[in-house]
């Protein structure tokens, strides 16, 4: 077959998936990304003749990109789904949620479909004055759940139709995509904001802005006869990074965590010194609390080019209700 202009294909595409709890959502990228699809085998030896085959054991769907940081309602749910998981739960859930890619008309007009899919690394949430709000996000899939490896289109598919690459209905909207300074507010310890955890001059400022990683764990559930079939929440974490200005000195920094302070053992809980981390924006929007925060990492650096003040991070202290239920890990919101 000759290769010519015309079957040289190209173009952007909008990711488009059906998230937790039946949260929707879509997004433009920042940049180009690719879907891999991964055939894992296993090989037939003998000591005679050494590998005489190989056979199939696992096919893998995954890829990775960074939306163009719109922070909405439709998305903010679907990015970030597990802040109250309990253990256990299933991430595909017991009915496929879809993952489609709608590539550009101009270009092949496809749209590609990864048929159960689900987040298996949220994005970091990046807050600044110089940055968009959403780092990666890592989709993978499986196996559809009533298919085999015999089943046609089970595990992914490519349709022609590119109609709905430019949704009217949640179109791309530049005032969406937040960039601003932000303010932190942690009331356990003097120097950490003071007054209404709402209003952006309470707060302490920071030198570059906010990083918020999550974690998510999971623990693969696998059958002989389909493979991985689904994966499960093992654990679940966030922290948030900032280095503060503004707000506590390098002691009252120092004397926030008891492990040189009266009152201080081995073996103490770090929840004895937890509140509530809200970082609000300078638009007076709080995009994220982490509940029942601590100060789990501090520092200082020393020299004529930098602050004495170095990076702290604050971790979320999982906590449970009256009634032995998960309490969330963070609470996000939209403007």
């Amino acid at each position: 077959m000759a290769v010519t202009r015309a079957n040289l294909v190209m173009g952007p595409a909008r990711v488009v998936f059906d998230g937790a709890a039946g949260v929707s959502g879509s997004f433009y990228t920042q940049d180009s990304f690719e879907v891999k699809i991964n055939m894992e085998t296993f090989d037939i030896m003998t000591d005679a003749h050494g590998k005489i085959d190989e056979r199939a054991q696992e096919v893998s769907v995954e890829f990775d990109c960074t939306p163009e940081g719109s922070w909405t309602l439709r998305n903010v749910p679907g990015l970030w789904p597990y802040a109250s998981s309990p253990l256990g739960t299933s991430i595909f859930g017991t009915a496929d949620k879809y993952i489609k890619i709608h590539c550009s008309p101009d270009a092949s007009g496809e749209i590609h479909t990864i048929v159960a899919g689900a987040i298996t690394k949220m994005p970091s949430l990046i807050l600044g004055a110089t940055k968009t709000m959403i780092g990666s996000v890592t989709f993978a899939g499986v196996r559809a759940a009533t298919s085999d490896w015999n089943t046609p289109s089970s595990v992914y598919m490519v349709s022609a139709s590119g109609a709905v690459f430019a949704s009217t209905s949640t179109p791309i909207v530049a005032a969406n995509i937040i960039a601003q300074p932000y303010a932190g507010f942690w009331t356990t310890a003097n120097g950490w904001g003071s007054g209404a955890a709402t209003v952006f001059a309470s707060g302490f400022q920071t030198e570059t802005g906010w990083v918020i990683d999550f974690e998510l764990g999971l623990t693969n559930v696998e059958v002989d006869a389909k493979g991985i079939i689904d994966m499960r929440v093992a654990n679940v974490g966030v922290m948030a990074r900032c280095i503060p200005l503004g707000g506590p000195t390098v002691n009252q920094v120092l004397a926030t965590n008891k492990f040189q302070a009266s009152g201080g053992q081995r073996g103490l809980s770090l929840s004895d010194a937890s509140a509530d981390l809200t970082i609000i924006g300078q638009n007076a929007v709080v995009p994220i609390v982490l509940k029942n925060a601590v100060l789990k990492t501090q520092g200082f650096r020393f020299g004529s080019t930098v602050l004495r003040q170095g990076e702290v991070g604050f971790v979320s202290m999982r906590g449970v209700d009256a009634s032995g239920n998960l309490n969330p890990m963070w609470v996000m919101a939209t403007a």
